[in-house]
């Protein structure tokens, strides 16, 4: 490594008295496809840390080492690659040679995506870090640049590792934007194994039932090409700490807890908080109609084992031949008590028939309603089902014959 300037980080496990040539065993060089032509290195007291570095050309007397090292060293943040030392390399005709030493892993995002699609708490989980190492550069106004799964390295404790930009500052306002789409295409290809979509609302589409809602409407928001209307990594930070934590997928039909109970909702696409709870209001409401219901057809059933043949006299239906004139007018009243009682027989099971049909109609009606329609614009809302309105049962209904009815005609 030579006899150069050598500046080490204050919390690294370097020996400042001793060459970093002594400490550290050469792994031999690679072109890594995000990073670059790097050197890996091997700290020889711990032969499980390993480190890479990087050699940036620069003019002598545009060197600015000294002020990286300095700032390298203040930023600390659990996601970004652990930062150990730098040195001048060489000076040849007035350019010099800085190299920087870093934490290294092997195993990129993209080697992990490749195997398989990741699980839905996997993503998320690598989704959080991610954000929340950009909302703290970005709150430093620095900017990353080269967010890609090639580019995030993962430990083995499956935390994320970033390189940042050794203290470059943003251009403008809107630059943090090319790294909020590039975190929307780091989502879909976890999901979709793809590097490149050439639609991003067909590929979100086709993903409605393997993963939640929320997560494809999230990612649907970082796609997003207005630049006047995308968010930045500080909002970001905010939706995911107010996002739900139960998924809704359309296969599984997830539950979604209320006050009082959990309703079943098979959602089929993406809908937004707003939208669920009017749904969750429109299913109570028609529940609350059903039990109604269910209250009347009970009041009718009662009145129906009020009125019992058993409590008719037989001389009614078979009258002596010898029975007095006065019986025979007593029954003949009798009769027709009895046949208003089944008229009001028929009036009760043709209104209990009416009930069931209603029944019906409502739950066809809160089925209707746990469907909505796919909206990735934000003025666009959900429409439910015509059907979700309790519809009026149909009149036409059969009368059903009775063998009591029959013994009165017989009369």
């Amino acid at each position: 490594m030579g006899n150069k300037q050598v500046m080490v980080n204050f919390d690294s496990p370097f020996v400042f008295l001793q060459d970093l040539e002594d400490q550290l065993q050469n792994k031999g060089s690679q072109n890594h496809p995000s990073l670059g032509s790097i050197r890996l290195w091997q700290f020889k007291k711990d032969p499980q840390l390993q480190l890479f570095s990087f050699v940036l050309s620069t003019s002598k007397l545009d060197s600015k080492m000294i002020q990286v090292h300095l700032f390298r060293c203040k930023i600390q943040h659990p996601n970004l690659f652990k930062y150990y030392a730098c040195l001048n390399d060489s000076i040849i005709g007035g350019v010099e040679k800085q190299q920087y030493f870093f934490e290294y892993h092997p195993k990129t995002l993209n080697q992990q995506t490749i195997l398989a699609p990741l699980k839905e708490e996997n993503i998320w989980d690598i989704v959080e870090q991610i954000i929340d190492v950009m909302e703290y550069l970005q709150k430093l106004n620095l900017f990353l640049g080269n967010l890609s799964t090639e580019a995030i390295l993962i430990d083995n404790k499956q935390k994320v590792k970033l390189l940042d930009n050794l203290g470059q500052q943003r251009l403008n306002k809107f630059s943090f934007q090319e790294d909020i789409i590039q975190l929307g295409l780091i989502i879909l290809e976890m999901m979709t194994q793809r590097t490149s979509q050439l639609n991003f609302s067909k590929a979100l589409k086709k993903l409605i039932g393997q993963y939640s809602l929320q997560l494809l409407q999230f990612t649907s928001k970082l796609l997003q090409t207005n630049a006047e209307t995308r968010i930045d990594f500080i909002e970001l930070k905010q939706i995911i700490k107010n996002r739900i934590k139960i998924p809704i997928t359309n296969k599984q039909a997830q539950i979604i807890q209320t006050e009082q109970e959990y309703s079943k909702c098979s959602i089929e696409l993406i809908v937004e908080q707003q939208e669920i709870e009017i749904i969750k209001q429109k299913q109570l409401q028609q529940q609350n109609q059903i039990q109604k219901i269910n209250t009347l057809q009970q009041s009718q059933n009662k009145q129906m084992q009020k009125i019992s043949l058993s409590q008719i006299p037989n001389q009614i239906f078979f009258p002596k031949n010898n029975s007095k004139k006065k019986d025979k007018i007593k029954n003949q009243l009798n009769k027709e008590k009895i046949i208003d009682l089944f008229q009001q027989i028929h009036k009760i099971e043709d209104f209990q028939e009416q009930i069931q049909a209603q029944k019906q109609n409502l739950n066809s009606s809160i089925n209707s309603s746990r469907s909505t329609q796919l909206l990735f614009s934000p003025s666009q809302r959900i429409s439910t089902s015509p059907n979700s309105s309790i519809q009026s049962p149909s009149n036409k209904f059969s009368k059903k014959q009775t063998r009591s009815s029959n013994n009165i005609h017989n009369i």
